[in-house]
């Protein structure tokens, strides 16, 4: 007589939850992101045409800006539910850091860092669906992150800027409790 035992871990079987912050962070945070992506890269390609059209890149620019800031408070906002919340804070917390970034040490550190320690900060170590879901969303983030560091206004740093960096940036994505 066969003994009827399940071969998959317990976490296979977990149904694929979504929390607020999950929830906030794929449909509020992502798209504002993505917006503002695009609007950046209208904004560069009618750059020096003084045309009254201008005027509507600039406006839909600053708006998508706004949409962004607003959607990464809400986003911080939001309490961590479950263990798979933290790397996407984590996520949220370097985009508003890039997006207020202030010099070039600063966001090329942050966007190296980001390169460095992707898979110890940024991606979730549980197993089953929620963690699998979890770490898509992240990697769309990763690649969301690239296309804002290539982003036109952000050229303005140069490379031998980074004479400026200090040590102490890649401390700002420690990896203290988030």
């Amino acid at each position: 007589m066969a003994v009827l035992m399940p071969i998959m871990p317990p976490a296979a079987f977990e149904v694929t939850r979504t929390s607020e912050f999950g929830w906030h962070f794929c449909s509020h945070l992502m798209p504002a992101l993505a917006a503002y992506i695009v609007a950046e890269r209208d904004l560069d390609d009618v750059a020096g045409a003084y045309d009254p059209a201008y005027l509507q890149y600039e406006q839909e620019a600053d708006n998508a800006r706004a949409t962004l800031t607003d959607a990464i408070v809400e986003n911080l906002l939001v309490p961590i539910a479950v263990p798979t919340d933290r790397p996407m804070r984590r996520m949220v917390m370097l985009i508003d850091a890039l997006v207020r970034a202030e010099d070039v040490g600063t966001f090329k550190g942050l966007h190296r860092r980001m390169h460095f320690s992707f898979s110890e900060l940024f991606q979730s170590h549980a197993a089953g669906p929620s963690a699998q879901a979890v770490n898509s969303v992240l990697e769309d983030a990763r690649r969301m992150v690239d296309a804002l560091v290539a982003l036109p206004i952000f050229e303005r740093w140069l490379d031998e800027e980074l004479s400026i960096y200090h040590a102490s940036t890649f401390n700002l994505l420690g990896t203290e409790s988030v």
